[in-house]
């Protein structure tokens, strides 16, 4: 859903961690090294973001209180930032979000 990744500074975003399998596999690498990186795709005009940093894991309610539902807030500090214009050879139209989405406040 649109809103899911949160800027909170320039330098800085958020993203809400929802039960899931079990197995926190993500949340585990991420723990054992912050390192991660995170690449948006616009759909629309074929654009990319790319972006570089480190991450921690936020586990007390006063983090995750404005995200519904979420267990942990992941917070990603960018370090570095690439944007190449028109990258995807073609493009998409979003139908439909997909149902089982957490609902956001």
């Amino acid at each position: 859903m649109p809103g899911f990744v949160r800027v909170l500074s320039p330098s800085l975003l958020a993203w809400p961690d929802y039960d899931g399998n079990k197995m926190f596999q993500t949340l585990g690498n991420l723990s054992v090294n912050s390192t991660a990186g995170l690449l948006f795709l616009d759909f629309d005009s074929g654009d990319t973001l790319q972006l570089t940093g480190t991450t921690e894991i936020l586990w007390d309610e006063q983090a995750v209180r404005d995200f519904s539902g979420a267990q942990r807030l992941i917070r990603f500090r960018i370090e570095r930032v690439i944007a190449t214009s028109n990258l995807i050879p073609f493009t998409w139209k979003v139908i439909e979000y997909f149902p089982f989405n957490p609902q956001q406040k």
